[in-house]
């Protein structure tokens, strides 16, 4: 699985967890992490295969939220739902002291984020790392993913 680092903008407003809820519940299965940085970094990955979906720096809390039932039902659905969730806090969340980076290639679709739309914005920047190169590209090198 390839890895593709995205940052939201404000994360404790445009990320969201739904399950598990807290992922200091460890140790479920689906959600383990690696904690780094003298314990201020986690690194959630997949408990069964490994895969790294997110990295939080920060506080974190279980609560209530409106979200689009279209990106909570298979079905669709119009309107909003009240469901739990688990996110970052949003008092005291500061960019130099707190982080969230996705692996947007763990996202599931269907939650109105499009992959070649953000291409083709130009907000999405490429670094080549494969052969240990620091050079920042409107495109992926050849091999990589969009």
């Amino acid at each position: 699985m390839g890895f593709f680092h995205l940052r939201p903008r404000h994360p404790p407003t445009d990320f969201v967890l739904l399950a598990p809820l807290e992922a200091s519940g460890l140790p479920d299965a689906r959600l383990a992490a690696y904690t780094c940085n003298e314990g201020q970094s986690k690194w959630y990955f997949c408990g069964r295969c490994g895969v790294r979906m997110f990295t939080l720096g920060g506080d974190t809390e279980a609560a209530d939220v409106e979200l689009p039932a279209r990106l909570l039902r298979e079905d669709g659905g119009d309107g909003l739902e009240t469901v739990r969730v688990w996110r970052p806090v949003e008092e005291g969340w500061a960019e130099r002291d707190s982080y969230l980076s996705v692996n947007f290639t763990t996202v599931d679709g269907g939650q109105g984020v499009d992959l070649r739309r953000l291409h083709e914005w130009g907000v999405v920047e490429y670094c080549n790392t494969l052969f240990n190169e620091d050079d920042w590209e409107g495109a992926p090198y050849e091999g990589g993913m969009y």
